[in-house]
């Protein structure tokens, strides 16, 4: 029986982020100071991203028809057309997303390969804002001077006014991940989901509904994303009568034992915090034997994953997109167009979203009948019935968004829940659900 304490967790998961505060046994530094060990059955190695996934019976083949293509034009050539990809990727820190940037870079490279926009290629300038808005704001300004035709599938937490300085220039952003009710004001928004918003729903609705809680300990990041997942969670929970626990979750502190304590004195837990810090609290949660969690299948990183290993194993959670057990055409196209770019790149849930983006894209480039904002704005709107190749439940682009009131850039708000095996997560059923009212969804 392998044994891993949550210092040597931390310090796995801080060593694949590049981040070096462990420090000693003798303290400091960011390591936990709570030494119980984590019960990791089996004999894999938990570092390891080498996993044989296991694939439930359970599952249905899809009906949806696989993502549309056109008749092949052949290759594009010409003057380039520019779009860009801004990223919240911060190297120093070691947070990077290379499967999103290779999403978007491979499935760019199929519409090249078939005549881009009306036989000019596209080309990808990716834009590195990490978590300053006044990055972000810069980026956007740099799309407009520079006549980009859009944003696509873009990657941005950091708040500030990036999105009006788009669309007051008329630029579309499409495909982009969302975090608080900002970016689905976008009137030129055209979201492939509902984003963390969407995602904090559903664990809520699956929270209630996996262990009848009267009360649920929410754990989020002491940050304004932080608070918008807790006031989500707090709109599902409290409207099924159930009483919410705030547990904010001050970010790289060194102990955060005094939080996963309070957690634990209520019935279920929502898990949001992020990072080391969501290494901290999940691993001292499952260390304590608490089952009663759930978390947002985003949020485990494969680096967290591997560091956990078969501890992880039973944990449940949620998604927007589809799992790799649900045999839909637009996953294993979105491993395809990773592959081509890089093999080594190992995809996520932010890697199906990016690649979602940039195939809706290429879907209304196809259709567009020159090569700028204005005529890929109105090919988008032709779009009624996009599904990303069975990985989404369809999107109707031809009118603004109203699954979330006064949020337009949203066209679908639903989910599918996921446990985690073989540090993957995996779909329970296959079942589609409004991750707001927790309703199947056909």
């Amino acid at each position: 029986m392998k044994r891993t304490s949550i210092r040597a967790l931390v310090c796995a998961i801080s060593v694949a982020m590049v981040i070096t505060a462990c420090g000693s046994d003798g303290g400091g530094g960011t390591a936990d100071t709570v030494d119980t060990p984590i019960d990791t059955t089996g004999s894999a190695d938990t570092t390891s991203t080498e996993k044989t996934v296991p694939t439930p019976t359970t599952v249905p083949t899809p009906t949806s028809e696989p993502t549309a293509t056109t008749e092949s034009k052949g290759p594009a050539s010409g003057e380039p057309l520019k779009i860009m990809q801004i990223v919240l990727d911060s190297p120093d820190l070691g947070l990077t997303f290379p499967e999103a940037q290779a999403a978007v870079k491979g499935r760019i490279q199929r519409l090249n390969e078939d005549g881009g926009i009306a036989g000019r290629p596209v080309e990808v300038e990716v834009c590195q804002a990490g978590f300053d808005p006044n990055a972000a704001n810069e980026c956007a300004q740099k799309a407009v001077d520079g006549d980009y035709i859009a944003v696509v599938s873009s990657n941005i937490a950091s708040g500030g006014d990036y999105h009006d300085v788009l669309s007051v220039a008329g630029i579309p952003e499409i495909g982009y991940a969302g975090y608080v009710p900002k970016d689905g004001e976008n009137p030129l928004g055209f979201m492939v989901s509902a984003g963390a918003q969407g995602s904090v729903m559903a664990a809520a609705n699956r929270v209630a509904r996996e262990f009848s809680p009267d009360t649920v300990a929410v754990m989020h990041t002491d940050s304004p994303g932080g608070v918008q997942s807790l006031t989500d969670a707090s709109s599902v929970l409290e409207s099924l009568g159930i009483e919410v626990s705030p547990v904010p979750i001050p970010r790289n502190q060194p102990d955060l034992s005094a939080q996963v304590q309070t957690a634990m004195g209520a019935d279920a837990v929502l898990n949001f915090s992020t990072g080391v810090d969501l290494a901290k609290t999940l691993g001292g949660l499952v260390q304590a034997g608490y089952q009663q969690q759930i978390v947002v299948s985003a949020g485990v990183i494969p680096a967290l994953a591997a560091a956990l290993g078969p501890a992880l194993d039973g944990l449940k959670s949620v998604t927007p997109w589809a799992t790799p057990n649900m045999n839909t055409e637009g996953y294993e196209q979105h491993l395809a167009d990773i592959a081509s770019v890089d093999e080594s790149i190992v995809s996520t849930a932010l890697g199906v979203e990016a690649w979602a983006g940039a195939d809706l894209f290429a879907r209304a480039a196809a259709i567009a009948a020159s090569g700028d904002s204005a005529a890929l704005i109105a090919a988008l709107a032709t779009i009624t019935d996009y599904d990303a190749g069975g990985a989404a439940t369809p999107m109707d682009f031809s009118e603004p968004g109203s699954v979330i009131a006064g949020q337009p850039a949203i066209r679908r708000n639903t989910a599918v829940d996921c446990t985690f095996q073989a540090g993957v997560c995996l779909a329970d059923t296959g079942e589609w659900y409004n991750a707001r009212t927790g309703e199947p969804v056909d």
